[in-house]
């Protein structure tokens, strides 16, 4: 993703908050099954989700077992956003995160879709945090990604925070991964041709056997500080 297109992203932020009342669409509940309602509801209405702050933790995470790939975009949607923003009704929130701390694995980006996630919060997963299939695209800016793994019992998880899969391209920017766990790639794993580029971003006390923080196939990812 480019500075154009980040500047793009600001600016569909900025126009939700000028064309919408509300500013920030709230969750019906702080549940997995009121964040899939309210996220699905909205990309299918105007291909982005500017969601106020909320934390799905505990009991709140009932309901995920009947998504095995998490929240699943759909295959061929391009340029979807998913923002945390604390703008409601013309005031700042006292809360300012979008927090989701399940076990699972929180979100799928299929092939032929891409993915902006911008401004939120990802933690506990124990199936990669979020999972890029083959010839998907996933941009992450301003993000944390904490006490993420994966494991499948057999040496072999990959990308505790980010699993991306062949061919996939990966963009991260002001991002913070932490104690994120895999066997390898603690925080993320590209797999064979796929593009993981990271910018600025920080990367603490993840732990893998191979690779603690980022790797990609066929070399380490490209970072720069």
């Amino acid at each position: 993703m480019t500075i154009r297109s980040i500047a793009r992203v600001t600016v569909l932020s900025l126009l939700w908050k000028f064309t919408s009342a509300q500013f920030c669409t709230s969750l019906n509940s702080d549940t997995w099954d009121g964040y899939v309602d309210a996220v699905s509801e909205a990309l299918d209405q105007t291909g982005f989700a500017i969601l106020c702050p909320f934390e799905i933790s505990g009991d709140g995470c009932k309901g995920l077992e009947e998504y095995p790939e998490g929240l699943r975009i759909k295959e061929g949607q391009s340029q979807v956003l998913i923002s945390c923003d604390s703008f409601l009704f013309g005031y700042h929130q006292q809360s300012t995160e979008c927090v989701i701390d399940c076990p699972g694995r929180h979100i799928t980006v299929p092939e032929s879709s891409s993915l902006t996630l911008e401004r939120m919060v990802f933690s506990g997963a124990t199936e990669s945090s979020i999972t890029v299939e083959e010839g998907g695209t996933l941009t992450v800016i301003n993000s944390i990604f904490k006490d993420n793994k994966a494991s499948d019992g057999e040496g072999k998880g990959k990308g505790g925070a980010i699993l991306a899969l062949a061919n996939s391209v990966i963009h991260v920017y002001y991002s913070q991964f932490v104690r994120n766990t895999a066997d390898y790639g603690g925080a993320i794993f590209g797999g064979d041709f796929s593009f993981v580029a990271v910018v600025e971003s920080m990367f603490e006390e993840n732990n893998a056997s191979i690779s603690v923080s980022c790797w990609s196939s066929p070399k380490f990812c490209n970072s720069q500080a």
